[in-house]
């Protein structure tokens, strides 16, 4: 993808800004890198020629703005000491928001299925690094609130997911899930094992939109009418998948294992619940996959056109990673 130099301008001042948000020592210093993150990303979102981007833009936009408005209003309520109460809840309602979770996450969905892949990519990675600092750093919120959005993430991220053509709309739901994990550990004061999981969905994501960034691909039905050289790219593609919903004994494993390992010391409810309703997610990853590959070898197996040895190899390949791992 060419960019402009406005373009790249841009593009650069969003890692510059991404830097400084993990390098400050405060947690308004990370916010006002937010804010120039935010507007150096807008620009991003509006140079693909999507007839819905602008929708996009508009939703990002607004629903931004109204999460800094509640981030500077909690600041104010910090500085004058009133209620603790509220200034936590408050930023704790705009933090969620901006990262798209429970109970503000309707807009998450709606604009990543307006914007490109490369802005998808962006806004699912590069947007959430500092919110997801401030809400796992800098501050400790109410626990029994925590676990309760963390909870209702992972049932909002499968359930809703089940129901997605879009890809877009899949992945973001994927992410409201992978949220809700990240803040479980959180939830019972285990804060490095949640930077530790965040860094899990980043890397795991990352190679995802990448791909389907390079193919072209937008809707699940267009999985199964595409020419057969591109058929390792779409099981690579779903084994992804699979892997970032945490499928066993895949590379997306380790990280919810982790997480499960020490939340099982604070309650196995929470620990079983949490299981339960991933359950969702990995049921629409397999019934996607299996429906592929029943698709393809029909087709492609018997004919000969399958390429075993390449499809051995990047199942093996990741499998390894947790065999090392371990």
């Amino acid at each position: 993808m060419m960019l402009s130099p406005i373009n790249m301008m841009n593009f650069c001042l969003l890692f510059i800004t991404t830097l400084f948000m993990m390098i400050s020592s405060s947690w308004l210093g990370v916010w006002v890198m937010m804010e120039f993150n935010m507007f150096s990303f807008i620009p991003l979102m509006l140079m693909s020629s999507m007839y819905c981007e602008e929708e996009g833009v508009v939703k990002y936009f607004i629903t931004q703005i109204i999460a800094s408005m509640l981030l500077l209003w909690s600041y104010i309520m910090m500085m004058v000491k009133l209620e603790m109460n509220m200034f936590k809840f408050f930023m704790l309602l705009a933090l969620l928001m901006k990262i798209g979770s429970f109970p503000c996450y309707m807009w998450y969905p709606n604009v990543m299925k307006a914007i490109s892949w490369f802005n998808c990519l962006i806004l699912s990675t590069l947007q959430k690094i500092g919110p997801c600092l401030l809400l796992l750093i800098y501050f400790d919120f109410n626990v029994y609130m925590m676990i309760i959005i963390s909870l209702m993430n992972v049932i909002v991220g499968g359930g809703f997911g089940l129901f997605q053509i879009d890809l877009r709309s899949l992945l973001a739901y994927s992410s409201i899930s992978h949220m809700g994990w990240m803040m479980a550990s959180y939830s019972v004061s285990y804060k490095l094992v949640s930077v530790i999981y965040f860094m899990f969905y980043l890397l795991l994501s990352l190679p995802i939109f990448l791909m389907l960034l390079t193919m072209g691909i937008y809707l699940l039905p267009n999985l199964l009418y595409t020419n057969k050289d591109m058929l390792i790219n779409m099981i690579s593609v779903f084994f992804m998948m699979l892997s970032l919903s945490g499928l066993p004994p895949l590379t997306g494993f380790f990280p919810k294992l982790l997480t499960l390992l020490f939340i099982s010391k604070y309650s196995i409810t929470f620990s079983f619940m949490l299981v339960l309703f991933s359950i969702f997610s990995m049921y629409m990853y397999l019934s996607i996959l299996f429906s592929l590959l029943f698709f393809y070898f029909k087709q492609y197996f018997f004919k000969g056109l399958l390429n075993y040895k390449l499809s051995m190899s990047i199942t093996i390949s990741m499998l390894m990673m947790p065999l090392l791992m371990i």
